[in-house]
């Protein structure tokens, strides 16, 4: 956090010169030669950061700091130098907060400028929808310097309300303490008129207040756990399905026009068409070098390496299907059937009253779970001959639409607009959340639960408190069908699909699934070239115990011949 000019040898921050009384959007347009990416004065950036960490102190913004540390500190910011404002002896969080107010006291001109002053004080009259609306409407007005800083102040501002119960400013509380030094009311400044002055003092601090208490609702991304990445058109038709690969590089989605298209994580970008000549496209199984079609008409198989149809297996609809250990299990009109994932051999059917919509394998009971138009969950040993163990019969009081393990519990959904929680050792019902749109599928994300609803939102819950955290809107324009939860560069992302032909992309900020097990080739060729290594370099030390070193040796020879280029890649060099 150098802030000076590194062609200065002295502590001055010589491009952007003096901090208290300076113009903000001079300040800005200074500190952007050395530091573009930063949206507000970053010794107020350093001071905010500091609150964040002092933010439960009692009497923040309201009680006053020593005198002397408060000059000598303004001193020593107004000459550019760096507060280290948790070991500087001067500092607390007193002072800090004191030294905030008096710099947006001393701005030349109020950080919401006076031209926005009346339509602010008119619309806290308003009410509360109206009034998140109008204020957000004005704050996208304001100069993009004073709108930026603002929102920080403002979120700062909100976190410490939160914990008011410690440190108690509560929101009026801050009102008060920042009103009047971030909105200038012409008649609180110049006016002698007594009770003129009182109420628009009270005016000013209820705006305050009110952009304080709705903030996170007025200005939703700045709290959102996702961001927005991409969104671009896949599909003729509307995508029904959307599935990711083991190795994670691929996501694979389907239409009811039968088109299948395969993307790349990485480019975030279609890679291949396939026209499979099926009608609505219900569920895709990826098993290298294979992909499972289950489709209205029939199921087949397709060669993903050369995007070839491969064989038919079954010439009746299938509506859902699971991969499980070696076999596939497919849901038809009145059985479930299972077949041989690698021969493609049936195995067994066994009868079922309705049609599953979802077959999903709960690893943590060794059982697999399905839910059926009829309403009922079905539990299933998760070996052969697939025993049934335990109906849950009207699990739901519609269609259920999706199972989903999420942590240590079962998660479902059905269009009777509910999300119903279930304890899969007991089969306990253990929580009912009521929905104002009915979800077409959920998607675990660790600490998150990520709802695919009808109305062309997201929902995200707190998959541990079951407290919804916030509504992706306004990228689908028709119903989202579901969402994938895919792992590229270091991050999780949420690719949805919906029934408006689209894929948009989101990174997840939040998430706390682990990282998918498959390593990359890469990585394997490494750890084989670490190996080979190693025992090159003890074979140079001429160990005494023969018959060891070759024990050592066997298992590795077979793994070195796969790639010969290792044996001489600097293998000579290798000290012992």
């Amino acid at each position: 956090k150098d802030l000076s000019n590194s062609n200065s040898n002295n502590n001055k921050n010589e491009a952007n010169g003096f901090l208290f009384g300076v113009d903000l959007a001079i300040f800005m347009e200074k500190q952007r030669k050395t530091h573009a990416n930063e949206i507000i004065p970053i010794p107020i950036k350093d001071m905010f950061e500091y609150m964040q960490i002092v933010i439960e102190t009692e009497g923040i913004f309201r009680m006053s700091g020593a005198k002397t540390s408060l000059n000598a500190l303004r001193d020593s910011m107004n000459r550019g130098e760096v507060i280290e404002w948790q070991t500087n002896k001067l500092a607390n969080p007193i002072v800090a907060a004191e030294l905030l107010g008096c710099y947006f006291r001393e701005l030349p001109s109020a950080l919401i400028p006076n031209d926005f002053t009346d339509q602010l004080m008119n619309a806290v009259q308003f009410e509360r929808n109206d009034l998140i609306r109008e204020f957000r409407s004005i704050l996208n007005q304001l100069p993009q310097v004073n709108r930026d800083f603002l929102q920080e102040l403002l979120r700062l501002l909100y976190q410490i309300h939160l914990k008011s119960a410690f440190n108690k400013m509560t929101a009026d509380n801050l009102a008060r303490a920042f009103g009047p030094n971030i909105i200038r009311v012409p008649s609180i400044e110049n006016s002698t008129d007594l009770l003129t002055m009182q109420n628009d003092i009270l005016r000013c601090n209820s705006v305050v207040r009110a952009l304080i208490e709705d903030f996170p609702a007025i200005v939703p991304e700045m709290f959102s756990t996702v961001s927005f990445a991409k969104q671009f058109t896949a599909h003729r038709s509307g995508i029904q399905f959307i599935t990711v690969s083991s190795n994670h590089k691929e996501v694979w989605s389907a239409d009811a026009s039968g088109l299948i298209v395969y993307c790349d994580t990485e480019k975030m970008a279609i890679e291949k068409e396939i026209e499979t000549q099926q009608e609505n496209i219900y569920a895709l199984i990826i098993d290298e070098p294979y992909l499972w079609v289950i489709s209205g008409q029939s199921v087949q198989i397709w060669n993903t390496n050369t995007y070839e149809w491969h064989c038919e297996l079954l010439n009746e609809p299938g509506y859902c299907a699971l991969k499980t250990g070696k076999n596939v299990l497919i849901s038809a009109s009145t059985t479930i059937q299972v077949w041989d994932s690698k021969t493609f051999a049936f195995i067994q059917a066994f009868p079922q009253e309705g049609i599953f919509t979802i077959l999903v394998e709960i690893p943590m009971t060794n059982t697999i779970w399905g839910g059926s138009v009829t309403q009922s969950i079905v539990i299933w040993n998760i070996n052969a001959p697939y025993e049934q163990i335990y109906e849950i019969s009207c699990a739901h009081d519609a269609k259920i639409n999706r199972i989903t393990p999420v942590n240590d519990l079962i998660w479902s959904t059905a269009d009777d607009n509910t999300i119903k929680v279930w304890n899969p050792q007991n089969y306990e019902l253990l929580r009912i959340i009521s929905l104002e749109s009915g979800l077409c599928d959920i998607t675990s994300f660790g600490s998150q639960v990520w709802g695919s609803a009808w109305d062309c939102t997201i929902q995200i819950w707190n998959s541990e408190n079951y407290e919804k955290i916030e509504t992706l809107s306004n990228k689908h324009s028709d119903a989202v069908i579901s969402t994938a939860a895919v792992w590229f560069d270091h991050k999780w992302y949420g690719w949805s699909c919906s029934s408006d032909s689209t894929i948009a992309i989101y990174e997840s900020k939040n998430c706390t699934l682990k990282k998918p097990f498959k390593a990359s080739v890469t990585t394997t060729l490494r750890r084989t070239q670490q190996k080979h290594m190693v025992i090159k370099a003890r074979s140079k030390m001429n160990l005494n115990s023969e018959l060891g070193m070759n024990e050592v040796i066997r298992p590795v020879r077979g793994l070195a011949r796969q790639n010969s280029a290792l044996q001489n890649n600097n293998i000579q060099q290798q000290q012992p």
